[in-house]
């Protein structure tokens, strides 16, 4: 994977206050780090008709001119030469320490208790996404929510600088309050720690913090999501649809007024019948990952990075000829990407997923208006994964086999997923008369 690359902040000149009594206004120096503006006072000050915004230089109309622009152009140096030199992924904490005089030399930074949380926690997600063990949208949406964090710590502390010493779990419930006042949900939340504590379970696994505060803040800091109070009603926590629904669904396929409707049904029907396949793995199958010849696909899954083979059954067979019929697309199965798109572009290939995505949800929600019997859902692409799973299971498929099939890494996920929720109402005929039999009394 190529590593996300920092654009090196370039630093300008601007007034910021309005004149004092002379006339004059004070310059500040001005660098932008993801879009954030970090300003210090260069303390120095002239009259707007003497300062030339387009050079950045003040004018020689003022006397001191020579003077001025060198003390300029030196703070400035001074400033760059820190940037340039600096090692790791640049943050605003440690950016104003730089224009401020504050900043740390190497040796101090590679005290623990010292360095940066907000900085290593970045450094872990940018190691994580070059070792291939999160996928691009998780990179993105990890910066996201460790920036938002960031702005939580400055708009209390006014330092965006986060020492570990300073990590606490009076800080973080600060944060999960700050964040339930702003309506987010305890999920929500639960997404926006995700980062920190990986990080910080990292930290303590490399000796950069003590364990103990690590646990500490980490043992209890999720949300419980569960409810513990007893509930009488069983509800379904998989959504899918039953064999009548499919049929239903089927039924529905020639009625639907626009072609591209029945397109995406389609591809909702070809997912069912590859075993559950996802909506990315959908999007990013091409031509060359079908074997005709031994009727399987062949090709690594988008969200798990690993090589999946499985076979081909008749109806899936069906709909990939009629595709093939239409000569859309001489690379990309489904034509949801352009034959020359380069799917090494984890950014765009991001942006496409979910933009695509998008489009077939909403389809498929009004295919769902549609059923006899309104749908207690709305139908999105992957209730045919679903759909598929507990098909397979009320057919006697193994979880062992189901988890192959579907991609999964382990046999946990599946049984995550499926099992704890589904495999006590797939009891065999021949378990029932086992345990029947158990509990038999003598005669």
């Amino acid at each position: 994977m190529g590593r996300i690359r920092q654009e090196i902040p370039k630093g300008n000149f601007v007034f910021k206050n309005k004149a004092n009594t002379k006339g004059k206004r004070i310059l500040y120096l001005r660098y932008y780090v993801n879009g954030i503006p970090v300003m210090t006072s260069t303390g120095i000050s002239v009259r707007e008709s003497e300062w030339d915004s387009r050079r950045e230089s003040v004018k020689s109309i003022n006397p001191a001119s020579e003077r001025l622009n060198k003390r300029l152009r030196e703070k400035r140096e001074e400033i760059d030469k820190q940037i340039g030199l600096y090692p790791g992924h640049l943050t605003i904490g440690i950016l104003r320490d730089m224009m401020n005089g504050r900043y740390r030399n190497k040796e101090e930074r590679s005290q623990p208790q010292y360095a940066d949380f907000i900085e290593y926690a970045f450094h872990y997600n940018q190691q994580s996404y070059d070792f291939g063990k999160i996928a691009f949208s998780t990179y993105n949406n990890d910066v996201y929510n460790i920036e938002l964090f960031r702005s939580f710590v400055a708009d209390e502390t006014g330092e965006i600088v986060v020492p570990f010493k300073e990590l606490t779990v009076t800080l973080f419930d600060r944060y999960k309050m700050h964040c339930l006042k702003r309506g987010n949900k305890k999920s929500s939340i639960n997404k926006k720690l995700k980062p920190l504590f990986k990080a910080i379970d990292y930290a303590a696994k490399s000796g950069v913090i003590p364990g103990k505060q690590a646990y500490n803040i980490c043992e209890d800091g999720y949300y419980e999501l569960r409810e513990r109070q007893y509930d009488p009603e069983v509800k379904e926590s998989v959504r899918y649809l039953t064999q009548e629904q499919i049929d239903e669904f089927i039924r529905l396929y020639p009625l639907m007024r626009h072609d591209r409707t029945r397109e995406y049904m389609d591809m909702f029907l070809f997912a069912f019948y590859a075993y559950g396949l996802r909506f990315s793995d959908v999007l990013t199958l091409e031509w060359k990952h079908i074997d005709w010849e031994e009727r399987v696909i062949r090709k690594m899954i988008y969200k798990e990075k690993e090589r999946y083979v499985a076979p081909l059954n008749e109806n899936a067979i069906k709909i990939l000829k009629r595709w093939k019929a239409k000569g859309y697309n001489n690379r990309f199965v489904f034509n949801l990407l352009p034959e020359n798109f380069d799917l090494g572009n984890a950014m765009l290939l991001d942006t496409q997923r979910k933009s695509k995505n998008r489009s077939l949800q909403l389809s498929l929600q009004e295919v769902g208006h549609e059923f006899s019997e309104r749908l207690p859902f709305n139908l999105s692409f992957h209730v045919a994964r679903h759909s598929f799973a507990v098909y397979a299971l009320r057919k006697g498929v193994p979880t062992h086999e189901l988890s192959k099939l579907m991609g999964h890494k382990s046999l946990a996920a599946t049984e995550k997923f499926y099992a704890k929720y589904l495999l006590q109402e797939f009891i065999s005929e021949e378990d029932r008369a086992k345990l029947e039999k158990i509990f038999t009394l003598p005669k």
